[in-house]
């Protein structure tokens, strides 16, 4: 139960430029 709210909350985060920018 305590890493789904993590895993959820991570996988929101990606559209940030933050994680774009590792991506690209």
């Amino acid at each position: 139960m305590h890493q789904s709210t993590m895993a959820s909350r991570l996988r929101r985060v990606p559209p940030r430029p933050r994680t774009r920018k590792l991506r690209s």
